[in-house]
């Protein structure tokens, strides 16, 4: 119920029985060219992170934040061909993640769900939200969809329908995007 808004449907809050479907769509994804593509992925985003390192010598480093970093540049290439480059410099689209998480994590420790409430918690008859982090809350969600839509159009742009065999005989690292993304649409 907390993450419905930002998450929808999807894959990770799906009931049961809408997850065991998604499942077995994205079984043929994970094929061991594509992972092997994956690996060498991890490998480059790990060489970038080692270099952002290598420049704060000397400095006292947040190294949660340097690992949380490169996760996030490894699942935005790998699930949706996106570059945040967020080990090198600061990102609009993770800092709207970052705030999304906070406001789930808000959401299951406060009592009253006011962001049900319209005009509170959303837009209704033309007013709201007036709780200024529903009004955050509304911008992160819509700078994420803007972002996913522009990778989705980009992915449709590109998709070719293969068989499976045709999937793991293919050159993953000749191609532009290889995102499940694209595998998905």
């Amino acid at each position: 119920d907390i993450l419905q808004p930002i998450m929808g449907k999807g894959l990770i809050p799906a009931d049961l029985a809408t997850w065991a479907i998604r499942r077995r769509q994205l079984v043929p994804a994970f094929h061991n060219a594509w992972l092997q593509s994956t690996v060498n992925l991890f490998n480059e985003c790990s060489d970038r992170f080692c270099k952002s390192l290598l420049k704060t010598s000397g400095t006292t480093v947040n190294m949660e934040a340097m690992y949380n970093s490169v996760a996030l540049d490894i699942i935005g290439k790998a699930v949706f061909n996106f570059d945040f480059q967020s080990v090198e410099k600061q990102s609009p689209v993770i800092d709207a993640v970052y705030g999304l998480m906070q406001e789930a994590e808000h959401r299951s420790f406060f009592l009253l769900p006011y962001w049900k409430v319209p005009i509170l918690g959303y837009e209704a008859l033309g007013m709201g939200p007036l709780v200024e982090r529903q009004q955050t809350f509304k911008g992160h969600i819509s700078l994420i969809n803007d972002n996913l839509d522009t990778l989705i159009q980009e992915a449709l742009l590109t998709r070719s329908e293969d068989d499976v065999e045709a999937l793991e005989a293919r050159d993953y690292a000749a191609l532009d995007n290889a995102s499940l993304l694209r595998f998905l649409v």
